[in-house]
């Protein structure tokens, strides 16, 4: 598709794209970004591709999936959080995970090594 295309479909879907990452952030900054990732992420796609038959379609698909990507590094932020925050509710909840089969460690040093950190919490 050629530049001044892309450029004119885009600039359609800027609200709507901008409504879809508003209800679902929690602040306008988050909304923004994940806005500008959308619409970078769309305007690429349709600079690459010359036969896009549904415009729409692959803006909803590529603002779903960048919007997977930031609850995702959200997710990340809040565990690193909580293991700042609070380090041995994460530690204990790790072992947890080890005693019940649903985490497994590859080493025994790494097993080793969070029950150290467990007898020194």
């Amino acid at each position: 598709m050629n530049r001044q295309n892309a450029e004119k479909i885009i600039t359609e879907y800027l609200k709507p794209i901008y409504g879809f990452a508003r209800k679902r952030c929690n602040n306008m900054q988050d909304a923004e970004d994940l806005s500008h990732d959308i619409v970078l992420k769309a305007f690429k796609a349709f600079l690459i591709k010359d036969d896009i038959a549904d415009p729409g379609k692959l803006i909803w698909t590529i603002a779903h999936n960048a919007l997977s990507k930031h609850l995702r590094k959200i997710e990340e932020y809040e565990l690193q959080f909580v293991f700042y925050s609070d380090g041995w509710f994460l530690l204990h909840y790790i072992k947890a995970l080890l005693d019940n089969g649903k985490l497994k460690l590859p080493t025994k040093n790494q097993r080793k090594a969070l029950t150290t950190l467990l007898i020194h919490k």
